[in-house]
């Protein structure tokens, strides 16, 4: 892992959830670093060709195109930055689409956020599923 904290982007349709995850990473600032947010697919996959990210953390149900297509997308312009899926459901469907459209973990939104951190962190070091 580098030196410096995993620069994150985040994408996700819900404000309270972007504003939540942000002050909780903060906690966190030594290992995570929100380097980005987005409301939605298209807005975040321009910001991941323009800013220098390690990780995009990617809700799986958006407006227009949704987390799975999105996380197809990043794959294939950005193989080596990682996508993890959160999602709102614990559907074993959605949670093999997700991988199988090359994210690196799918992980559930109701989880405490030790625990996501915790993933992120071994996602970013290569530990996805």
């Amino acid at each position: 892992m580098k030196n410096r904290p995993l620069r994150v982007l985040i994408i996700d349709d819900s404000q309270e959830l972007l504003d939540g995850l942000q002050s909780a990473f903060a906690d966190y600032s030594d290992r995570l670093e929100v380097a980005g947010t987005a409301a939605d697919a298209e807005t975040g996959l321009e910001m991941l060709r323009e800013l220098d990210v390690d990780m995009v953390l990617l809700d799986m149900r958006l407006p227009g195109i949704d987390g799975v297509a999105a996380a197809r997308i990043a794959h294939l312009e950005k193989p080596d930055v990682p996508v993890v899926l959160m999602s709102a459901t614990d559907s074993a469907e959605r949670h093999r689409e997700g991988i199988a459209a090359g994210a690196a973990a799918v992980l559930s939104k109701d989880g405490d956020v030790a625990t996501l951190v915790s993933r992120m962190i071994e996602v970013g070091r290569g530990g996805g599923e």
